[in-house]
């Protein structure tokens, strides 16, 4: 087997593995719905973004992304009919917090992830 074999066959056992991960994944949530998903992921996210005005190192495209992928999960679970102004609190929170990191208002964040806390708890 040549190397691009060896490449193709791991790039597929990769693909493989995701498949399986995401699926015993959604079992294992008991098809939870995404409201329910985005609000327990809301709860691990950090409750302040480091201050770069402060010499902290800037926050980790890591980070930036799950605080993103939260707010469209509670944007697209909140969405309440066809409209991108069809919200409910729950989706409107999390459309803040997603307009928080594509207007680099990351000084707004922690009232962002405050008011879509807020939202789950009133669901």
């Amino acid at each position: 087997m040549g190397r691009i074999g060896i490449v193709v066959g791991l790039v597929g056992a990769l693909v493989a593995g995701l498949v399986v991960g995401f699926g015993v994944g959604w079992a294992v949530s008991g098809g939870s719905d995404d409201a329910d998903l985005a609000c327990a992921a809301a709860e691990r996210l950090p409750a302040e973004l480091p201050d770069t005005e402060d010499g902290d190192d800037p926050p980790g495209i890591g980070l930036l992304n799950r605080v993103a992928g939260v707010g469209l999960l509670a944007q697209g679970a909140g969405q309440t009919g066809d409209s991108q102004g069809d919200l409910d609190d729950l989706g409107r929170a999390g459309q803040e917090l997603s307009r928080v990191l594509q207007t680099l208002r990351l000084e707004d964040y922690s009232d962002a992830r405050d008011a879509l806390l807020r939202a789950c708890d009133d669901r």
